[in-house]
């Protein structure tokens, strides 16, 4: 039974709208009914004179349910429309293609999807675990801190709070409001039910949010079907939405476990409203009127509400390794295989020196997530919220904080346009073209040249070291050299690879000389090895288009021919 799947299934089929809309139907009927039964306000501790305990003024259910959780939904709504459209754009266009197969080759969406679906079966054992964790966890609470009580009532016996605290559950069971001790505890029964629920899901969506920044991380890494490949802009500006849309949700969970926590401190305390428990910081400094800062007791309220904001801390963290991992792993991935022609043609890109220079500069804090600090800030502040709940003034200035931060964005300076894909005949991925005579001379000549000129290194070594010493990227020194490798041939292997890289040069410009990968390597082989051009090397060059540089020729061929070169069409 795939759990997590049905739940990403329902949350898409009630779309954002229906989903925000039946989270505040409920909870707008639990604050109907508290009040038709009630327990709703004018609910006093009577232990404490005048201290509210209302269901009303209870945040951790009215701000929670009626505010937070809608607006949680709204988000993992948008979440799932979000990677269904990644999915689909990522493999849908040849411009946006950043999900392949082997090589880069294009694969469907549902083959996307149907891999997705198998990480989500994954997910459905966690998400059993928190189903049947949190069923247990607030069916025990209900019986101790509802039920019980109600019972013990009944039997007549006078401390029926068992240790307990006096809430809008409990009150009435004293007959002394005008709410019944069996109307409230069937409510107790229904709004625990829903608080279940909600804690449910929320546990659930943060595990589901952790398990996709796995599944992309797994996509980035080595994988027989599919392989995640950074193509301009595209997939960074996709992680730092997500991570986005992943911070909002774990911070919106924080806020609820604050409430949780300042309700469980706030019965145990001897304020009489929530507001003045809430900013007793504010009084302390206005008016002098200083409290200790906290509850006095720890319910299961309150421990959850910990045991909630420690979940929601370890599952932020683990999307944000994940994440990095999916950065580093694509960003190498794709500075290993552009200097492969093959891998070029298939994915109908060219080789971009400006976009590879920058992306080596990149590191994923500021490349997903440049505003980290400011991100950190509003998170630090609400541990320190929660950690000290009638500090109200912590809560203010993380909400403002986030919500300043959120509403002004990700400052990503990749802020480029795609690449277009380019077209299949495009003269970017078309080897040189060389005759099989121009082709033989000039192996024979690499050849002749290992042989005589001294050489320290091994002689195996020659030719590696020759590409090291060209002036042309890395990122093809390192795809030649990988031909070079176990190659019978290195001549041959070496003439090929050049010629299969085709006729652009990434870094030409007018003032150099070379304008082909083969071009630059025998220039070296002339200006670092001591190689003696032959006129009919140089008549090669040009013939071949090796060279781009007619200046250069010239005086190249005046060493060696004594003639300018013949004008070849």
């Amino acid at each position: 039974m795939n759990l997590a799947q049905h739940l990403e299934r329902a949350i898409d089929k009630l779309t954002l709208v229906g989903a925000v809309g039946v989270a505040l139907t409920i909870g707008f009927l639990l604050c109907l009914f508290s009040f038709f039964i009630k327990i709703g306000i004018y609910v006093y501790n009577p232990d404490v004179p005048n201290k509210e305990v209302g269901f009303l003024s209870a945040p951790n259910w009215t701000i929670v349910y009626m505010v937070l959780f809608p607006l949680y939904l709204a988000f993992f709504s948008t979440i799932i429309s979000s990677i269904k459209a990644f999915f689909n754009n990522s493999v849908a266009y040849p411009e946006l293609r950043v999900i392949t197969g082997p090589g880069g080759v294009a694969v469907g969406a549902e083959t996307v999807a149907s891999a997705w679906d198998i990480q989500l079966k994954r997910l459905s054992i966690l998400v059993l675990v928190l189903f049947l964790g949190v069923t247990i966890s607030s069916g025990l609470q209900w019986f101790y801190a509802c039920f019980e009580p109600f019972w013990r009532a009944r039997q007549g016996v006078p401390d029926f709070l068992g240790g307990e605290v006096w809430d809008w559950s409990t009150v009435p069971y004293q007959r002394r409001t005008q709410a019944t001790p069996e109307a409230t505890v069937i409510f107790t029964g229904i709004a625990y039910f829903y608080m279940a629920l909600a804690l449910f899901v929320y546990l659930a969506i943060m595990a589901y949010c952790a398990y996709f920044a796995s599944f992309m991380s797994r996509l980035a890494d080595d994988t027989d079907r599919l392989r995640l490949v950074i193509r301009g802009t595209e997939l960074t500006n996709f992680l730092a939405e997500f991570f986005t849309y992943v911070y909002t949700l774990a911070f919106l969970g924080l806020c609820a476990g604050y409430f949780m926590r300042l309700q469980a401190s706030y019965l145990s305390s001897d304020q009489t409203t929530i507001f003045r428990y809430w900013f007793s910081d504010i009084r302390c400094w206005l008016y002098g009127q200083c409290t200790s800062l906290s509850g006095l007791q720890i319910t299961a309220s309150s421990f959850t509400s910990l045991l909630e904001a420690t979940y929601t801390l370890i599952m932020l963290a683990v999307c944000i390794m994940e994440l990095a991992r999916t950065y580093s792993r694509s960003k190498r991935y794709y500075l290993q295989k552009i200097g492969d022609p093959a891998w070029r043609r298939t994915m109908r890109i060219k080789y971009d020196a400006e976009f590879i220079s920058d992306l080596k500069k990149e590191s994923f804090l500021r490349a997903v997530i440049p505003h980290y600090p400011q991100l950190a800030i509003p998170i630090i502040l609400m541990i320190g919220a929660i950690v000290f709940p009638d500090v109200g003034t912590l809560f203010v200035l993380s909400v403002l904080y986030a919500a300043v931060t959120l509403v002004r964005g990700n400052p990503n300076q990749w802020n480029r346009a795609l690449p277009e894909a380019e077209p299949e005949d495009s003269p970017h991925f078309k080897p040189l073209d060389i005759s099989e005579n121009d082709r033989e001379d000039i192996i024979l000549l690499l050849q002749h040249q290992a042989s005589i000129i001294p050489n320290p290194l091994l002689p195996d070594r020659f030719y590696a070291n020759v590409v090291d010493m060209a002036d042309i990227p890395a990122e093809y020194k390192n795809n030649i050299k990988m031909k070079l490798k176990n190659s019978q041939d290195p001549a041959a292997a070496l003439v090929d690879a050049t010629i299969d890289q085709g006729q652009n040069i990434p870094q030409l410009d007018v003032d150099k000389k070379n304008s082909t990968i083969l071009g630059s390597i025998l220039i070296e082989l002339k200006e670092q090895l001591g190689l003696d051009f032959q006129c009919i090397v140089v008549e090669k060059l040009q013939r071949c288009s090796l060279i781009a540089n007619q200046f250069w020729l010239n005086e190249m061929n005046q060493r060696t021919c004594g003639l300018l070169p013949r004008p070849y069409p």
